[in-house]
């Protein structure tokens, strides 16, 4: 799911044009959001899986946090101002 929002942010980015200056960041922050939680969390749970020190497991709720945030940073995009036309 995150994985397909991330792509969604990629088109929007592509297609968005004139978003607005708040828009803009609030896309750019989403996007490396989800980027650096989906290498985190399920990350650092694969690496601790395959036998990886303990400590790395710690990384898991920061990429949690991360995601989260991606998701905030996206609604704050959905309900930014738009420049009258």
């Amino acid at each position: 799911m995150h994985a397909l929002a991330l792509t969604a942010i990629v088109l929007l980015a592509a297609t968005s044009g004139r978003a607005g200056v708040l828009a803009e960041r609030c896309l750019a922050t989403a996007g490396w959001c989800f980027l650096a939680g989906l290498l985190l969390f399920p990350g650092s749970l694969y690496l601790l899986g395959a036998g990886a020190p303990a400590v790395l497991g710690s990384l898991a709720p920061l990429g949690g946090i991360l995601l989260i945030a991606g998701w905030l940073a996206l609604l704050l995009f959905a309900l930014a101002p738009r420049p009258a036309v």
